[in-house]
């Protein structure tokens, strides 16, 4: 998960869970590295779930945007790995 600013925007590229120990991966995915509504936009590199895994949490802290920028095969594996990420957490 990488925060960037741009033209005064700012971006999210990628939002995965981390995985690694127990308590290190409990704190990492609870803290994001911006507050959820600072953030305009999420930019997906892929659908694996340590990159796109930790969108429930995002949208739980409050995300919200209609700015989609995801590739054709990206957009069709994301709702499937996403649903799995919610019954997980």
């Amino acid at each position: 998960m990488r925060h960037l600013q741009v033209n005064g925007k700012n971006y999210l590229l990628d939002c995965g869970l981390y995985q690694g120990r127990r308590k290190d991966a409990e704190n990492r995915n609870r803290d994001l590295p911006s507050p959820a509504r600072s953030i305009d936009a999420v930019v997906l590199s892929h659908a694996h779930i340590d990159h796109s895994g930790n969108m429930p949490t995002l949208v739980r802290n409050g995300f919200e945007s209609d700015a989609k920028f995801v590739n054709n095969a990206l957009g069709a594996a994301a709702p499937k790995r996403l649903r799995c990420c919610l019954r997980l957490r």
